[in-house]
């Protein structure tokens, strides 16, 4: 799944994905499917959860890497992504 590769690509430990698969749940369970972007919510509770667990990442780290994934089939996108300038839009 989209938490579990964006976990294992954040080096966090398993406790940290699975309270990240949590959040997402109860998020999911309260709002709107169809007005929330998943991967925007999941790369949200990956922040959250590495807070959480005493395991954090930089809040750049983890929408890089999750802008990468999203893209994988377009190389040239995920590295927009680490430029400097298109980040701090």
């Amino acid at each position: 799944t989209f938490l579990q590769d964006l976990g294992m690509r954040l080096k966090v430990p398993q406790v940290t994905i699975a309270t990240a698969i949590i959040f997402c749940h109860r998020f999911f369970i309260r709002q709107s499917h169809a007005r929330n972007d998943r991967r925007t919510i999941a790369t949200v509770c990956m922040f959250l959860a590495g807070k959480v667990e005493e395991t954090p990442r930089p809040l750049k780290d983890v929408i890089v890497v999750s802008y990468e994934i999203i893209h994988k089939k377009d190389p040239a996108t995920a590295q927009k992504i680490k430029q400097k300038e298109v980040y701090e839009r």
